[in-house]
């Protein structure tokens, strides 16, 4: 999240607090003014597996190991969106709005512009979580993911992925015999397979 600070600091003045701070020096995008301190809250590594049940009114509890990581302060909300994998994602709220404010918005977008905002936002949610860490999953996605009862709610960097267990082990599986290839894959577009 992105919140205005004082002006006419140099890099050197930035605030000690454990927070990254970035000195904006063309912001125009941004629609700040130049020169003024921008506070960029970072949120930890979702990552694990956990087995977790819907419950009949469509509830779920946020693992405590993925809700520490996407939640940074109690009774916060969550982005739940229709992933490209055809599964829920849940993003932390702020950070997803600062990832799709990264874009730009055209005023007049091209048809593929157009077909992305229309499938990624009419399908967005932001909900809240209650005070026993349990988020209520909406009616549409479930439809659309086809989200069971049952299911594996997995870290998957910045996001949380729900997957119907019998379809997450399947995918696992298959992960697992392509492992090398996959590797191999990651490292032909310059990127190390492994972090570190």
């Amino acid at each position: 999240m992105w919140i205005r600070g004082k002006k006419g600091k140099s890099a050197t003045d930035a605030p000690n607090d454990g927070v990254i701070y970035e000195l904006i020096h063309a912001s125009h995008e941004l629609g700040i003014i130049n020169g003024l301190w921008e506070q960029h809250v970072t949120y930890g590594l979702l990552h694990g597996s956990h087995e977790i049940s819907i419950d009949e009114k469509g509830r779920m509890l946020i693992p405590a190991a993925i809700r520490h990581a996407i939640i940074p302060e109690r009774d916060a909300s969550v982005f739940a969106i229709l992933g490209q994998n055809n599964k829920i994602w849940l993003y932390p709220d702020a950070y997803y709005e600062d990832l799709v404010k990264q874009e730009r918005p055209e005023l007049l977008p091209s048809d593929a512009s157009l077909d992305f905002d229309h499938l990624t936002f009419s399908t967005a949610h932001k909900i809240p979580v209650d005070k026993q860490c349990r988020v209520l999953l909406p009616d549409l996605l479930m439809k659309y993911t086809g989200t069971e009862n049952a299911v594996t709610v997995i870290g998957s960097r910045d996001h949380a992925e729900v997957w119907n267990r019998k379809d997450y082990f399947a995918h696992l599986d298959d992960l697992r015999q392509r492992r090398k290839e996959i590797a191999d894959a990651k490292r032909k577009n310059g990127v190390p397979a492994n972090p570190g």
